[in-house]
């Protein structure tokens, strides 16, 4: 596939890492044994689909079928597989921060919105921003909202992604205070204040399965799926990149025991500047 870790951070065996095929795919032929992976493939070749997709694995349903003449749910059905061959999901955080050794002391915390709020007025009062005030930043909260965001904690599996595509988490920090500061009133831009604080820096985190809501996990066994035929289909033509921007979101904290490492990102594309990298 040609991926390789920017942290080179070695995994458990029940660790399993999306964006590491050759990893996992033997897994999926592994357990689609179960109905005789080769009656399955010889089917499919015979009958391909028009499109092989993850989020709707009818095709796949419909060629088990044709092979055994038994209905499955392959989505639920190695979504079970899935869960008792692995305990966690390697999955990466981005993020800026003057206080990296506090993450491995409480972890990754969920958004609260009281520790927020007195988080952005902190911040805005180091900066010198007299003008910010409690009345500004409850209003700013209030227009940006806190619908999906609170007690959540985001990840993504495409550890590339974040300096070329999710740049403004590692530039300026979380999402939410971020779009506060752009709601604030005014010419200013105050969301560049927020790029004075520590360094950018993507946590490398084994996320338990556990944490991970089911309709999330089934989303992501569509993906091993639909990606395993892929490569069957395409060979070396099959392009992995198109694959890699999968997220995932916990409703509770991540605890410190669950984060593996942390480097500091380099050349990020950042998308409210003209000046393009940092």
């Amino acid at each position: 596939m040609g991926y390789k870790r920017l942290l080179d951070l070695p995994s458990k065996s029940d660790t399993f890492e999306f964006n590491v095929p050759d990893s996992w795919v033997a897994f999926v032929w592994e357990s689609l044994n179960e109905f005789g992976a080769h009656r399955i493939l010889k089917e499919f070749v015979a009958d391909p689909p028009e499109y092989i997709v993850g989020d709707d694995l009818s095709w796949l349903d419909r060629t088990i079928y044709r092979a055994t003449s038994e209905y499955v749910d392959s989505k639920v059905w190695f979504l079970e597989k899935f869960k008792s061959q692995y305990s966690c999901v390697r999955c990466f955080h981005g993020t800026r921060t003057d206080q990296v050794n506090q993450f491995y002391l409480e972890g990754l915390l969920a958004l609260n919105s009281a520790s927020a709020r007195e988080n952005i007025l902190r911040i805005f009062s180091d900066a010198g921003c007299d003008e910010i005030t409690e009345v500004i930043v409850d209003k700013a909260m209030s227009e940006v909202g806190l619908e999906t965001r609170e007690n959540r904690v985001y990840f993504n599996f495409g550890e590339e992604f974040y300096p070329e595509e999710f740049g403004h988490y590692l530039l300026y920090g979380g999402e939410f205070i971020c779009a506060v500061a752009a709601h604030f009133p005014g010419a200013r831009d105050y969301r560049q204040c927020l790029k004075k604080i520590g360094l950018p820096t993507l946590f490398v985190c084994d996320v338990p399965i556990a944490m991970i809501p089911e309709y999330q996990l089934l989303g992501l066994a569509g993906s091993c799926l639909s990606i395993a035929f892929q490569m069957k289909t395409y060979g070396e033509d099959f392009c992995f990149d198109n694959e890699r921007d999968f997220s995932v979101s916990i409703a509770t904290n991540l605890p410190p025991s669950a984060i593996k490492g942390h480097y500091h990102p380099t050349n990020i594309r950042d998308p409210f500047s003209s000046i393009g990298r940092l």
